[in-house]
């Protein structure tokens, strides 16, 4: 076995400091496996320095300060393994949330909701922060962590968009708009130019953004930008208005002393609260047209299970029409049949829009109202 002398030990030393390694203990660390290699491999005929280059080589990439930049990482996150882990667990749990949550909106199942949420908030507030911290590591110039950081927060501003989009919740357009303006005006041109210059990923880089681009550009075509027609808006006015007459009858405080006329108005009632608990619509507040105003067909609002609940509201305020009729004795008192959904089938239904069902809904608890000789009807709410 080769025995080192001690001024090729000062010679390994100083050539590990002149490398950029400053840490004192990994300084010895490394002059007593260097040591060792050199003991008991180097032979006496071979050339000391020239051996030393070669064992060196073996400890790092591209420079030896790998080894400290290494260890400073692993010294700093000491739960770094943990993170990954924990990053890990949750991807794989958001995954299959949002797969079952999936699964379970098509199928009109209760719980669709509450595992798409809980996947969305999962993704967005653990797993990328997570894996924004530790990619984040991994890179060294300030451009490509900036990079990293905008990725996840872009990430993040998607996911939440999407879910505000199935969940049908107000602000979805607004979110799904300054997400594509992010990623178009400030991720995409930050990404391509931070990796066009390098010529090794000058391709992945190109490609890369092509897709990206594309990708937000079928994402912003989720998003109606036209709004609501000009009918849609004329109907939601329409609607405001026979709302706000019904609250000033109802704001007599009067209440009909026949079961008949209170069945209808509170059925009715019921229905309109349905209807608006599909879209997340207000109610009308001065002719006030909502931010967000969907107007859309009632069986595409109520997709995920709701519109059942709506149909057996109808059905309900079908028969107690039909009570009310029959307990008129002056037949100009009666509810035309049409007016009051009566003469409607489930299919044709289906098709009328939100705000269009809404104003009829209101105008027939006003014709009800009226209809009640000389008594003011109070809605039980």
């Amino acid at each position: 076995m080769y025995q080192i002398t001690e001024k090729q030990v000062n010679y390994i030393l100083d050539d590990i400091r002149r490398n950029g390694i400053q840490m004192e203990d990994l300084q010895l660390n490394l002059l007593d496996h260097i040591c060792c290699l050199v003991e008991y491999n180097l032979k006496e005929q071979d050339d000391f320095e020239e051996f030393y280059h070669r064992a060196i080589k073996q400890f790092y990439t591209k420079e030896l300060k790998e080894i400290e930049d290494e260890t400073i990482r692993l010294l700093t996150f000491k739960n770094y393994f943990m993170m990954k882990k924990i990053m890990i667990a949750g991807g794989v749990f958001s995954t299959f949330a949002f797969l079952f949550g999936s699964f379970f909106k098509v199928m009109h199942w209760p719980g669709a909701a509450v595992l798409l949420t809980l996947a969305v908030a999962v993704f967005s507030l653990l797993f990328l922060p997570l894996l924004f911290i530790i990619k984040a590591k991994e890179v060294n110039s300030g451009l490509e962590k900036l990079v990293v950081a905008f990725g996840t927060i872009l990430g993040i501003m998607f996911c939440l968009s999407i879910l505000f989009k199935v969940q049908h919740w107000p602000g979805a357009s607004l979110l799904v708009i300054t997400m594509v303006a992010f990623s178009f005006f400030i991720f995409i041109p930050l990404y391509f130019f931070s990796g066009y210059r390098k010529p090794e990923t000058r391709l992945n880089t190109s490609l890369t953004s092509i897709l990206l681009i594309g990708f937000t550009a079928v994402t912003f075509l989720s998003v109606n930008v036209n709004g609501p027609t000009s009918r849609q808006v004329d109907d939601w006015i329409a609607y405001s208005q026979s709302e706000m007459i019904w609250n000033k009858i109802n704001a007599k405080q009067h209440v009909s002393d026949e079961p008949e006329v209170m069945a209808v108005l509170q059925s009715s009632d019921k229905l309109k609260n349905a209807i608006l608990d599909l879209t997340s619509l207000p109610k009308p507040d001065n002719y006030t047209i909502p931010t967000e105003l969907k107007v859309d067909a009632l069986s595409y609002l109520g997709r995920d299970g709701r519109y059942g609940k709506v149909l057996e509201l109808l059905q309900d305020l079908q028969v107690n029409v039909k009570k009310y009729n029959q307990a008129q004795l002056v037949a100009s008192n009666k509810i035309p049949d049409g007016f009051a959904f009566l003469d409607i089938d489930k299919q044709e239904f289906s098709r009328m829009e939100n705000v269009y069902a809404l104003n009829n809904l209101t105008q027939l608890q006003i014709y009800v109202a009226s209809s009640c000789s000389d008594k003011t009807v109070m809605a039980i709410r």
